[in-house]
């Protein structure tokens, strides 16, 4: 079967290897939503494909596009038909208040040297907003993608598909998702932080449960993530046992739902900053999924 989504030019950072030296700069220029791409990050680079010409990728044309395809995407074109409608690109931006909050506290963040430790805070003077615009080095990229804007306070409904490249759509799930951020607050009171999370140490909480199918109706999770860097923790509600689990969220390279997914392909890397060494490999602009206009359910 034929998997369809629209694609838009991109950029993305590539870190691992050893660690670097903290560099960082603070252009002048106010970064605003028009220019916060090449303000926050950098620019994609449009120039490697013209989506007038090039409307759709699929196995005819893939391996002309091969620079912009991550080896992953180019293997479910070459061996399951994947096929990737192209759309113009569009600045991507925060909201205005994280927009705002960077350049408040634009040059405050610092990075500590912590020697080997895993469970000292390997940052200081961070309030809110990105802490390292223009980032040049591969520890403040994590630390971006650590406070990357993801809204204060949401709410939202999920579904869960096991795909069989055979036979289609074999079992899905829906969920429910609640997440309150604690600090690093920039679009809802209070701002920037609630102060009984920030005193207790908390970043967020966040409550997922299953709404369908029955059998899997009510279970659930609260979680908490917390300001030092140590693994989450939180409670689990299992309905057939009828019990409430405490337990420590450390689920990096562990399946995710029982799907083929780690935790790490829903949201990326999800342990903190201070666990792992960081360099700046390279810049390069890809193709990724944004811009598609899908909607939940199974139509």
């Amino acid at each position: 079967m034929n998997y369809r989504t629209s694609m838009a030019l991109c950029l993305v950072l590539a870190l691992g290897g050893q660690s670097d030296q903290a560099h960082s700069s603070s252009p002048a220029e106010e970064i605003t939503a028009e220019n916060w791409t090449e303000k926050a990050g950098f620019a994609p680079d449009l120039g490697l494909l013209d989506v007038k010409a090039v409307a759709k990728i699929d196995k005819k044309n893939a391996e002309a596009c091969q620079a912009l395809l991550p080896s992953g995407m180019r293997l479910l074109i070459d061996k399951f038909g994947l096929e990737l409608r192209l759309t113009a690109y569009q600045k991507v931006h925060p909201s205005d208040g994280y927009i705002d909050a960077t350049n408040e506290y634009r040059g405050q963040a610092r990075l500590l040297d912590i020697g080997k430790a895993y469970n000292r805070r390997g940052i200081e003077g961070y309030v809110a907003g990105l802490p390292f615009p223009g980032a040049s080095t591969g520890r403040e990229v994590a630390w971006n993608f650590q406070y990357a804007y993801g809204g204060d306070d949401g709410e939202a409904t999920y579904s869960v598909y096991w795909v069989s490249a055979t036979s289609g759509v074999e079992h899905n799930e829906e969920w429910k998702l609640s997440q309150i951020r604690g600090t690093g607050r920039t679009d809802v009171e209070p701002i920037p932080e609630i102060e009984s999370f920030a005193k207790k140490g908390v970043q967020g909480a966040g409550l997922t449960y299953a709404l369908a199918p029955y059998d899997k109706k009510g279970f659930g999770a609260v979680y908490f993530r917390s300001i030092e860097p140590r693994d989450g923790q939180g409670h689990t509600y299992v309905p057939s046992m009828r019990r409430i689990m405490k337990n420590s969220f450390g689920t990096r390279g562990d399946s995710w739902n029982g799907t083929d997914l780690f935790f790490e392909d829903v949201r990326g890397y999800s342990g903190y900053p201070e666990w792992m060494n960081w360099s700046l490999q390279t810049k390069t602009t890809v193709l990724l999924p944004m811009h598609s206009g899908v909607q939940l359910g199974k139509k």
